[in-house]
């Protein structure tokens, strides 16, 4: 039976091997966390803290004569930099709460990890709404109180386009929105008739991984995406983007007593005094904006309702 659960006692502390949450967090992971799906991610190990991401210049093609030296353009590169940080949680599981569970202590504790990173790697990604570029012509779109429609979707992809920026590998834009605003996106009949709907679309693109437990369907260019992280500060401000426009930087952990490197460091020590063992959780990471500048980002669009 579909969503079954058996009560053997699996929740005891041999059952939680500290290797396996790490190793099974991961996958779990890119399930959650949207904005993970859609942006470029950088695992570093390298000693500097600091990740620079170029930028490369404007360059143009001319009729060249055959005899004549052309003229050299000057190139230059910027770089945009994220910096990871440590982050994490730490957290005590008491002897009743490692042995009396009838259910798996283990899949409760990867679940917990795995959503509570999503959660930051996405609020912090969200909040980038703000490097939208406001120059003519503008990437802030829409209005507070507005509900949004399929030609929101379709004037996100016209911005991208017309500012000459790349799809993913898939050949689309991303639009994440908030869950209020999908809504509004399905009362348009519009949307209805001609989204592309359900993960299968989704997995038919990106190698028939079960990547997100949140993509909705393609529609007007763009892969329609949806998270509670969205940002609402005067209206919702759902992001448009291309993944060059944002970016998550991870650098790998390691410490005295687990040298190992590894993205998600999960350390633990049985505490006598308290009847419990004690768990340390880290990352190190950081999520920021990887095109032109902090308030001149052409590579997203703010769209508010």
């Amino acid at each position: 039976m579909a969503n079954e659960t058996t009560g053997v006692a699996s929740g005891s502390v041999e059952e939680l091997i500290v290797e396996l949450v790490a190793q099974d967090v991961i996958p779990k992971l890119r399930r959650k966390a949207v904005f993970q799906n859609v942006m470029r991610n950088y695992v570093w190990g390298g000693p500097s803290q600091v990740i620079n991401v170029a930028q490369g210049d404007t360059l143009t093609f001319a009729d060249l004569n055959e005899a004549t030296a052309n003229t050299y353009e000057e190139y230059t590169t910027t770089d945009r930099q994220l910096t990871p940080i440590l982050v994490g949680t730490d957290l005590m599981l008491s002897w009743e709460a490692l042995t009396h569970p009838s259910t798996s202590v283990h899949d409760a504790l990867v679940n917990d990890i795995s959503t509570a990173w999503a959660v930051y790697t996405d609020d912090a990604a969200a909040g980038l709404y703000t490097e939208a570029s406001a120059s003519t012509p503008t990437h802030e779109i829409g209005a507070d109180g507005t509900a949004l429609a399929v030609a929101d979707v379709a004037n996100v992809a016209q911005l991208l386009m017309t500012a000459g920026v790349p799809t993913g590998d898939n050949g689309a834009y991303a639009l994440v929105v908030h869950p209020i605003q999908w809504q509004e996106l399905g009362i348009d009949t519009t949307l209805v008739t001609n989204i592309m709907t359900g993960r299968g679309q989704l997995f038919a693109t990106q190698g028939g991984e079960p990547t997100s437990e949140f993509f909705m369907g393609h529609v007007m260019g763009c892969d329609i995406w949806v998270s509670p992280s969205i940002n609402e500060s005067s209206g919702l401000h759902a992001i448009g983007m291309a993944p060059t426009a944002l970016g998550v930087a991870r650098k790998f952990v390691w410490t005295d007593d687990s040298p190992d490197p590894e993205l998600l460091k999960v350390e633990w020590g049985w505490v006598r005094n308290r009847r419990a063992r004690e768990y340390a959780i880290t990352i190190c990471e950081d999520v920021g904006g990887t095109s032109h500048t902090a308030t001149t980002n052409e590579h997203m669009v703010d769209l508010k309702s």
